[in-house]
């Protein structure tokens, strides 16, 4: 599995997350629970869904990776404006071996009931 596979989550309906809290993530585990890659997403009045200095460059090594797409660069930190109807994130992968991976998003201090998100 050594090229690269895309993934998207989307969001329907609306809620307010909190940020600033550093346990929010999203995180690939290699068998044992031990950490291959991770990246984080916070939501925020203040933040823009466009790319800007909020953003932080994802730097690839070479090991697994696990990373946001936007605008046709990699990220491994995104700042994005307050979760609306029908967003999506899109998360990529390279340089995974035929392992069993396991993935985790922590979707912390969701505050609006009702927010439902699909990994496709």
């Amino acid at each position: 599995m050594s090229g690269g596979k895309t993934a998207a989550l989307t969001v329907w309906g609306s809620c307010f997350v909190r940020y600033g809290n550093t346990d929010n993530g999203e995180t690939l585990y290699l068998p044992g629970n031990k950490v291959a890659d991770g990246n984080v997403v916070f939501f925020g009045s203040g933040y823009s869904n466009m790319v800007d200095s909020n953003d932080v460059v994802k730097l690839h090594n070479p090991g697994e990776n696990f990373f946001i797409l936007q605008d046709s660069a990699t990220y491994i930190i995104a700042k994005r404006d307050v979760i609306g109807i029908s967003d999506s994130i899109f998360y990529s992968f390279n340089n995974l071996s035929p392992e069993t991976y396991s993935l985790k998003f922590g979707p912390f201090y969701l505050a609006e009931v009702g927010l439902t998100a699909t990994l496709i």
